[in-house]
């Protein structure tokens, strides 16, 4: 797919292609590839959550979690 989809009118389905191509081409995480993205193709960071897909989600909260930019959620026993 190019990346010549004009941000105003792009698809959910536009976007996750666009994304999961650079994640596989590139090997860039999620973060990378999200933010690369909406650089490339002028999409605004805020309307990027209404054209993530549910799994998507789950992926980018796990790499954030893994690179400490979110709280890790669930019970840990003190040590």
């Amino acid at each position: 797919m190019t990346e010549t989809v004009v941000a105003s009118v792009m698809s959910a389905n536009a976007f996750v292609s666009l994304v999961e191509g650079r994640i596989n081409e590139q090997g860039m995480s999620y973060l990378e590839a999200i933010t690369d993205v909406c650089e490339k193709t002028g999409l605004e960071f805020e309307n990027v959550s209404k054209l993530m897909t549910p799994t998507m989600r789950k992926l980018l909260a796990a790499e954030a979690t893994s690179l400490n930019l979110l709280k890790r959620t669930g019970s840990r026993l003190p040590i």
